[in-house]
């Protein structure tokens, strides 16, 4: 590097475009605890960083394709790019890494290819200057700001962060170069997914339960896996493979709208923990508000009357998407319970376990991902 290429980055540096790499939470840490961004906030996080990258480039330096952990945000939810360990030495996927990166973390197309769209759609606009090769940060910004209006990013509490991270814990590469987080590209292609979707798995978490003279009633799903989904129709597929490569991150299932038979796994995980803790006012994390499902639980919980369900297990044998709502999934669940035991003041009870039992756990999709609505029977 250059005299004046240092300079040109410590310019970068007083003005907060470019930071060290602690320097806030990251992209990958925000994306890990909140739902995908929406249009708007992703015309706030592309805008920026591409004007970064051209000033990079007007100094005659590359920064390589830019990776969530790459991505951090400032006090007032300001993104900035952290200084890469080493420079690149073509600028040519500065600008096309960075698209890939903000794709990977919208929010995934929900309406399919063949419907009128509701109102502008950022995602299309970034594909297309994706596969045209767009390495202008100046034309990238255009096209943003003359698509969607941008709004602030919703950067979640440090507690939301610390949570997420716990839960889905993902190695850090270094920022500048690499793959971006995976991101379903293709509208019909996810609705067939959903439809088809059947996994088959043996978990070892407790499961939500109702009890009643000591014998479970409720078992629901714990562990599922939606397939893959195809590139967008129309985008060429190369590029768009490369916007869906691998993960940088792993994301929080809960926040995952293309996949509620994994958000039903998760939801399963902490709401066991929840119930086993006997902690009915933290319930709302997993079972949404007014819900069946949310009153069944705290009478749940208080029924227990502080005991603890020690040694608990569930085998999922089948789970299946029966319907494929965008919003408001339902999935029917195979699955069979081990034995436990009951442990409280009076003494401790041995429950045997259970034989398997199909129900239909329905989720509802909600500002802080997927929640639990209701439990159900299967029709015929």
């Amino acid at each position: 590097m250059n005299p004046a290429q240092a300079e040109a980055v410590a310019a970068l540096l007083r003005r907060g475009l470019l930071v060290d790499d602690d320097d806030g939470p990251s992209l990958a840490d925000v994306r890990r605890a909140r739902v995908p961004l929406t249009d708007a906030e992703a015309v706030t996080v592309t805008v920026p960083l591409v004007e970064t990258l051209d000033a990079l480039h007007d100094a005659g330096l590359a920064y390589g394709p830019p990776r969530p952990d790459g991505v951090r945000f400032l006090p007032g939810g300001r993104p900035a790019l952290v200084v890469p360990r080493r420079w690149a030495d073509e600028p040519d996927d500065d600008v096309p890494g960075l698209l890939r990166t903000v794709l990977s973390v919208m929010t995934p197309p929900l309406r399919p290819a063949d419907e009128a769209d509701d109102g502008p759609d950022l995602r299309p606009v970034l594909e297309d200057l994706l596969v045209r090769g767009c390495r202008s940060g100046a034309e990238v910004a255009r096209v943003c700001f003359g698509t969607v209006e941008p709004e602030a990013v919703r950067i979640p509490d440090a507690g939301a962060l610390a949570r997420a991270s716990l839960l889905a814990p993902a190695a850090r590469p270094a920022p500048g170069g690499g793959t971006a987080l995976p991101g379903p590209t293709r509208r019909a292609a996810r609705r067939r997914a959903r439809r088809r979707a059947h996994v088959r798995t043996v978990a070892v978490v407790v499961v939500a339960i109702a009890l009643v003279g000591g014998v479970l009633l409720r078992p629901v799903v714990d562990r599922a896996v939606a397939g893959q989904v195809e590139p967008s129709a129309g985008v060429d597929r190369a590029a768009a493979g490369q916007v869906g490569s691998s993960a940088a991150v792993a994301v929080d299932p809960v926040l995952d709208r293309t996949a509620p038979e994994a958000a039903a796994a998760a939801l399963t995980r902490q709401r066991a923990a929840l119930i086993g803790a006997g902690d009915a006012a933290a319930l709302g994390a997993v079972d949404a508000a007014g819900s069946p499902a949310l009153g069944a639980d705290e009478d749940l919980v208080a029924s227990l009357d502080g005991d603890r369900l020690e040694g608990l297990s569930v085998d999922v044998q089948e789970s299946d998407l029966v319907a494929a709502d965008p919003d408001e999934p339902a999935v029917s669940v195979t699955s069979a319970t081990s034995p436990y035991r009951r442990v409280g003041e009076s003494g401790t009870t041995t429950v045997p376990g259970a034989t398997p039992r199909t129900v239909v756990l329905h989720l509802r999709w909600t500002d802080a991902g997927w929640r639990v609505w209701a439990v159900g029977e299967p029709t015929a």
